[in-house]
């Protein structure tokens, strides 16, 4: 009995109160320590990702460009008539024609918000606004790429398909002949040519909130990097 009596309780109760506190604090550091990867790990995300949106700024400029050569061209085209298609060159009227039905559909840079959405790495973003963003991207991209598809086949499906049936299409200057300018002046051609005027211009305005967008992102992400000594 004397032996129970004589237990140091006060001490035990300290070393205890020590032990927990250990436990706790090395659960502490343990959380600041995976805090401080995936902040690290964010920053590197961010990093990537304003790279990946600038390349896609990039290409949506390319890609407005060209079609805005095609409108012009196109738009060209379709006001031709008998007295003036015979004052255009066949230099000319060949630079038209291929600027006309060239296809062009833009394939921006995806490969790292792809994989950050694949692997969860997305998660670590720690701004809403911009995560959701992120998160929607790729849908608000369909709307541009499907006008761009949708026009592209209609280039080849039906607009070349039709005009081949009244001439040979030329594949150098010195071939554009009488047959296809006749073609050229056809009404369904200049229908064909009045039709990629509008969904050319559908899809540059489509392009333009597209690069909106871009903006609006890539500003979100600069605001959410930090100097290296300033991460916690």
């Amino acid at each position: 009995m004397n032996e129970v009596k004589n237990i140091a309780w006060t001490r035990i109760s300290v070393e205890a109160a020590a032990i927990v506190g250990s436990i706790l604090l090395a659960f502490a550091i343990d959380a600041w320590w995976e805090g401080q990867k995936d902040r690290e790990t964010e920053q590197e995300l961010l990093v990537s990702l304003i790279q990946e949106f600038e390349g896609a700024a990039t290409e949506f400029d390319i890609r407005w460009t060209e079609a805005e050569q095609r409108r012009i061209a196109a738009t060209q085209l379709a006001a031709l008539n008998d007295k003036t298609i015979v004052q255009v060159d066949p230099e000319t009227l060949y630079r038209l024609w291929i600027q006309t039905y060239s296809p062009s559909i833009s394939d921006p840079p995806e490969g790292t918000l792809t994989s950050a959405i694949a692997t969860g790495r997305l998660s670590l973003i720690r701004n809403k606004l911009l995560k959701s963003r992120l998160t929607g991207w790729s849908g608000r991209l369909a709307n541009l790429h499907n006008t761009e598809r949708n026009l592209t086949d209609y280039m080849v499906r039906v607009f070349i398909q039709d005009i081949s049936q009244r001439a040979l299409l030329p594949f150098l200057s010195a071939a554009v002949g009488p047959d296809f300018r006749d073609a050229l002046l056809a009404m369904p051609t200049k229908n064909h040519l009045n039709w990629i005027v509008f969904v050319t211009g559908i899809s540059m305005d489509e392009n333009e909130q597209i690069q909106d967008e871009i903006a609006e992102i890539l500003d979100l992400l600069k605001q959410e990097i930090v100097p290296q000594q300033s991460q916690t």
